[in-house]
């Protein structure tokens, strides 16, 4: 239901204030009979073309000559999300700091059995502890998780933290289940798609192998900080 509310509830608060903004208009150009007729010619051809071209126009056209461009719906929905949360965080204690991110990190890794510092490896890779990043294939949020995922696992906003971290732990947990544990495949498959891992059976090489040991490093990086402050603080 929430998920439902963030993709289009918001969407139908806007076209409303569109629709009443165009009715104000209406009452200085058109008869009061004939505003119905006046906001159809004004609205839905616009609305039309918009879905056309975001959904079938620029992915059709531009897909074999870029990657990129089958994603373009959700980049728009990305930004439309961000857009959403940004104006959310206006409201008194919705935005989060970084310690508010590390602790519900460490909350959202203990509920889905996870590494917390694993978490936070992918957290630094992803989007740098940036909570409003997005990917130019339209991942969002500090898991860069796109936004067909979130809906998929009916999360709220993806840049809320919460929802955020709730996702892509929940994402990256039944990646690590389908490849029986193996820790390397199911970042690479958080990473590449789950797919294109099965597909080949191991790490595919450049971009992917890279991200994945990155991940590593940053994984061992924590790890070693953690136990390092563990020691000082043993009596």
């Amino acid at each position: 239901m929430t998920a439902l509310l963030f993709r289009y509830g918001l969407d139908i608060l806007v076209l409303i204030g569109l629709a009443w903004l165009f009715v104000g208009t209406a009452c200085t150009k058109v008869k009061k009979s004939k505003r119905k007729s006046f906001l159809l010619r004004r609205m839905l051809p616009i609305s039309l073309a918009v879905f056309l071209l975001t959904t079938i126009v620029i992915p059709g056209v531009f897909g074999p000559l870029s990657r990129h461009a089958s994603y373009f719906p959700q980049l728009v929905e990305a930004h439309k999300l961000r857009l959403y949360w940004k104006v959310a965080c206006l409201v008194p204690g919705v935005s989060s700091n970084q310690n508010e991110i590390q602790r519900t990190i460490d909350e959202t890794a203990r509920k889905y059995t996870m590494h917390p510092d694993l978490i936070r490896a992918v957290v630094r890779v992803e989007s740098s502890n940036n909570q409003f990043a997005i990917s130019e294939v339209g991942g969002c949020g500090l898991m860069q998780v796109m936004p067909n995922t979130y809906y998929s696992l009916r999360g709220g906003n993806p840049f809320g933290v919460r929802s955020n971290l709730k996702a892509g732990t929940e994402y990256l947990r039944s990646l690590y289940r389908r490849f029986d544990g193996n820790l390397e495949l199911a970042l690479a498959a958080y990473n590449a798609g789950p797919v294109v891992v099965s597909r080949r059976g191991t790490v595919p090489s450049g971009g992917v192998r890279r991200y994945v040991d990155n991940v590593m490093w940053w994984y061992g990086k924590y790890r070693g900080r953690a136990t390092a402050l563990e020691q000082d603080h043993t009596p």
